[in-house]
């Protein structure tokens, strides 16, 4: 009986440390992380876009092919942001450093690109601070300090883990999101600064508000004559449309603008401010209100913009040259093809337009149009002629119909030299649309008459590089090619031309001196948002100037957008090809013509 005491008095302390062990186990298991004070999260993040503070895109969506993703809250004045970033940089090192993806936000407005990108090089950060400026995102996340963290599973978007940057629980939630658990958020209270957000307490007026921003930036397209797919008729349909609408906008794939601001302001700009975005993502987020008092003024702006599209911009055209041919698109879904067609000005002498606009019978289908000139003696023109830089075959116009801005009106006191007996040579790259369409594009050209007595002849010139191989699955390929000027050039705007797999691109003068500035600069590029960007003040670059197009391609299945490919792509004219190609636009700084 003694014996039988003993060993129970020695066995009960071993089971029950056995049963301990078996439940913490069990619930490290589970959970990965100690039971006090944790909650669930439910959420499911929405894709974004922001630039980070080297003027790289990054959009979410993109890294799905990641396993888990992890996004903190920045800011540089912070006491506490150099050690939480060298803390998480140790954990993405330990834990995820092939298979996540980690970024930095920033929504402090006082935090410059400058600023960051010092702060970057001196703390030797490598992970990417994205640029937060409408704040909408690190709202979205919701982050309240700085020192926050998100981790994400890029499969379902489902948000896995919010709390502070600490080297107990992130391991673990990182851990438990590669492995496919399941995790708990604990609720560690957050001591760093505060987010500045900056919210305006006012009401945001549908009449007052969101339609001035529909009108300026949207309608343009987004009419019944229009190139976008849906029409902004009325307060009904922007409701209808909503989270169409506030995606889009948070991916910058709406409204079409491409060039990074930081490096120089265009005139023909598109982009949406900080405060338009607020409102707009605020108005919308808020269930679109209307007041009941309020008139819609959306459906007579809608019907005047439509009414433009069926005519001329500026009036009738001095001049109307029209395809000979007319072109039969199919209804079948193909990616784009290209087309050429001609058509005679009849001119007995010397031109000079001040504005072109090229007229597609096809809107919809049409995705970008060029306009040649050719000359039927172009031997007499350059031996008779003072134009200094005139070719046998000259860009007359290039649009794109999938942008606001096709209209092309020529700089101030500047013009297009059309030599007489000029012939048109139409090039359109069309798109089916599902139903069957015709198109015969015309020009239409508008003269010069009276003032001003003297002009600067423009040119277009086009830098290319043909000898193109891709390999496929490639996120990000670069090309480089440059061209140097043999003349002082006063460049006036600039535009890139690639397809499908283009992703971004630059434009870099290198000056006589070694100075370098970017003049244009993409980074996200898209196929259907070309267009020539102008510039608010044309730049002078001296003769020796080196112009360098940098651009890159994506091939792999991250890109939307990627036709059916090969084993390489290829250089070509179709959509399932590429091309690599830069337009200048520009005057020379000695020339100047008397006009008649």
């Amino acid at each position: 009986m003694i014996k039988n005491n003993l060993f129970l008095h020695i066995l009960k302390p071993m089971i029950i440390f056995i049963l301990m062990i078996t439940v913490f186990l069990l619930i490290k298991n589970i959970s990965d992380f100690t039971p006090e004070d944790m909650f669930s999260l439910s959420e499911k993040i929405e894709s974004f876009s922001l630039l980070d503070q080297e003027g790289k895109y990054h959009e979410l969506s993109y890294y799905s092919d990641q396993k888990v993703i992890v996004i903190a809250s920045y800011a540089i004045d912070c006491p506490e942001s150099d050690q939480a970033v060298r803390m998480l940089e140790k954990i993405k090192r330990k834990y995820a450093k092939k298979d996540g993806q980690f970024l930095l936000i920033d929504a402090n407005p006082a935090d410059t690109r400058e600023a960051l990108q010092q702060k970057a090089k001196i703390s030797n950060i490598d992970i990417p601070i994205l640029m937060d400026e409408t704040q909408l995102i690190s709202d979205s996340l919701g982050f309240t300090h700085v020192g926050q963290v998100v981790v994400i599973n890029p499969k379902n978007w489902e948000l896995m883990y919010r709390a502070a940057i600490d080297n107990r629980y992130l391991p673990k939630a990182i851990k438990a999101t590669l492995s496919g658990r399941k995790i708990k958020t604990p609720l560690i209270d957050v001591q760093n600064c505060i987010i500045p957000y900056v919210k305006d307490s006012a009401k945001i007026s549908y009449e007052q508000d969101i339609v001035p921003i529909l009108e300026k930036h949207c309608i343009a397209c987004h009419n019944k004559n229009g190139s976008a797919p849906w029409t902004m008729t009325n307060y009904e349909k922007i409701k209808g449309w909503a989270p169409m609408i506030s995606e889009v906008v948070k991916t910058k794939r709406m409204p079409p603008w491409g060039p990074d601001l930081y490096y120089d302001q265009y005139t023909n700009s598109n982009h949406l401010t900080i405060i338009e975005t607020q409102k707009l993502i605020h108005w919308l987020e808020q269930g679109c209100p209307k007041e009941p008092h309020e008139e819609d003024t959306l459906p007579k702006i809608e019907e005047e913009e439509a009414k433009k599209k069926q005519g001329w911009p500026w009036g009738e055209p001095d001049i109307i040259v029209a395809a000979q041919s007319e072109e039969q698109i199919p209804p079948k879904k193909i990616y784009e093809y290209a087309k050429e067609s001609a058509g005679k000005i009849n001119n007995t002498k010397d031109l000079w337009a001040r504005a072109i606009f090229f007229k597609p019978q096809s809107v919809k289908a049409t995705r970008i149009a060029s306009a040649w000139i050719d000359i039927q003696d172009p031997e007499q023109v350059l031996t008779n002629s003072s134009i200094q830089h005139f070719r046998t075959k000259t860009l007359l116009a290039y649009h794109s119909f999938n942008t606001f801005a096709y209209p092309q009106i020529f700089p101030k006191n500047t013009g297009e030299f059309i030599p007489k007996d000029s012939t048109v040579t139409f090039q359109t790259h069309y798109k089916t649309i599902g139903k069957a369409e015709k198109d015969r594009p015309q020009v239409g050209i508008y003269l010069y008459h009276g003032d001003p007595h003297t002009i600067k002849p423009i040119y277009t010139r086009v830098i290319e590089f043909n000898d193109i191989s891709i390999p496929v699955n490639v996120k990000n390929y670069e090309i480089t090619t440059s061209q140097i000027l043999d003349q002082d050039i006063y460049l006036y705007a600039c535009g890139f031309h690639m397809h499908y797999f283009g992703r971004s691109g630059k434009m870099i003068a290198t000056y006589p001196d070694g100075d370098q500035k970017v003049l244009l600069s993409i980074p996200y590029y898209d196929y259907d948002w070309m267009t020539p960007y102008y510039f608010v003040t044309p730049k002078l670059l001296p003769k020796g100037t080196k112009l360098t197009l940098k651009y890159t391609y994506d091939t792999s299945v991250q890109n939307r957008k990627r036709p059916p490919v090969g084993e390489k792509v290829l250089y070509g004219t179709s959509g399932k090809t590429e091309m690599l190609g830069g337009a200048i636009i520009y005057t020379l700084a000695d020339e100047t013509i008397k006009l008649q």
